[in-house]
């Protein structure tokens, strides 16, 4: 029997103050320069940025040469507005700010006392020009939309180019493995919201069994990466959870596969047993309680669960004794190249366990007489769930956390106790 439990609590501070650093966080950062219509800077110019749907605040000024930089904000949608006395205020809107991502966003502040309004909404930038890592982004709604066997994230891995899952280990032990552009699998890592999941044995990420409808979205970074990923020096994977926002929302999913649909394996006497069942949910917003606390624009949570269970039959064959074998009748091949026949004495014990094994039913098979074939169905149970809530302190202060409890049980035995219930 094997059984795989894993208890993950991820408790993340925060603290948005452009003197302090959280490395490896699952954040960006904006920045940017304010001029003036003539092209000069702007100094001590506030900028405040906007969260949608939480209305999570942060702000900062320009410094002596107009730069400002806003670091360390949780991923999402943002609009961005700088202001400065003498000046009129300049907004951007629709600011979307993935993970490890340095966003530029520049402002022209128009003179004060004109009628003019600046209002941009911003597009994704053709070129990042901060940050010269090679990475791909998979967002929230490639995430949930995109079809997936088994809702495996690692199928979303294999879209960046150069991704591949590892065959050719020289140990079965250390296969299977997502590998980027050369690089073993067992020298990737893993993170989620910025806590490594990485497998502390054998290397290489393990959350592939994660909730999809609670994933905001995840990158995969393969090369020129900071150094704040020491944990390995192959393909990083970055996956970022939902969080709550002022909306209360939520999903609830199922999929059914069942081999009432399916067509026969050519190797196999019929079709073999498989029904696969994958449900779930998600619940978020706002923490309410009642007469006591209102949370809007400050507190979330969010909640997420999925199981799965599976019976897969797969068609095995092997051999067991022959009706003959069970007496201790043994055919061999003589000397002279003919038949021939042995009898082996046995005794109770030896005749009990060898009528353990079912009776040959394929004589035409791999294992000539001896052949058995048959399907064995397997049980899979997984579950899984999360939660998560997030807080404001103020406009540079913020925190949170969230509990991750996963168990993986996959019973490995002999297929024939299996089959016979022996």
């Amino acid at each position: 029997m094997r059984r795989v439990f894993l208890v993950c609590l991820g408790f993340v501070m925060m603290t948005l103050a452009a003197s302090t650093r959280v490395s490896a966080q699952a954040v960006g950062e904006i920045v940017g320069v304010v001029k003036d219509p003539s092209g000069a800077v702007v100094p001590s110019a506030k900028v405040t940025a906007v969260q949608e749907g939480t209305r999570f605040t942060h702000s900062t000024v320009s410094g002596a040469s107009g730069t400002y930089s806003l670091p360390d904000l949780l991923v999402g949608t943002y609009d961005v507005t700088a202001e400065a006395q003498g000046f009129k205020e300049a907004t951007s809107t629709g600011i979307t700010l993935d993970v490890t991502q340095h966003r530029e966003v520049d402002f022209t502040l128009g003179l004060a006392g004109t009628t003019q309004t600046v209002q941009v909404t911003a597009a994704p930038p053709l070129l990042d020009t901060t940050d010269a890592t090679i990475a791909g982004l998979v967002n929230g709604q490639q995430v949930s939309t995109l079809p997936l066997n088994g809702r495996d994230i690692t199928n979303l891995v294999m879209m960046q180019p150069g991704v591949n899952v590892e065959v050719d280990s020289s140990s079965p032990a250390f296969g299977g493995f997502v590998a980027g552009n050369g690089n073993r699998g067992t020298t990737g890592s893993g993170y989620l919201d910025g806590s490594d999941t990485s497998d502390v044995e054998l290397g290489g990420s393990q959350f592939n069994n994660f909730n999809l409808d609670a994933i905001a979205e995840f990158k995969v970074l393969q090369n020129n990466y900071s150094a704040q990923y020491g944990r390995g020096s192959g393909t990083i994977v970055e996956l970022v959870s939902k969080s709550g926002t002022n909306q209360l929302h939520g999903s609830l999913f199922e999929f059914v596969r069942n081999s009432s649909f399916d067509a026969r394996n050519f190797f196999a006497p019929d079709v073999a047993p498989f029904q696969r069942n994958e449900f779930g949910g998600t619940l978020g917003g706002p923490v309410e309680l009642p007469g006591v606390y209102k949370g809007k624009d400050r507190t979330f949570f969010f909640l997420e669960y999925a199981g799965y269970r599976q019976r897969l039959g797969e068609p095995k064959l092997m051999a067991v004794p022959t009706a003959q074998e069970r007496q201790g009748i043994v055919t061999i091949t003589g000397a002279n190249g003919q038949p021939d026949q042995l009898t082996v004495p046995l005794n109770s014990i030896a005749s009990d366990i060898l009528n353990r094994y079912p009776l040959p039913n394929d004589p035409t098979g791999l294992d000539g007489p001896r052949t058995y074939n048959s399907n064995v169905s397997l049980p899979v149970n997984r579950d899984q769930w999360s939660t998560r809530i997030d807080h404001k302190f103020s406009s540079k202060d913020s925190i949170f956390g969230r509990l991750t409890w996963s168990n993986n049980l996959e019973p490995a035995t002999d297929p024939i106790a299996l089959t016979e219930g022996s």
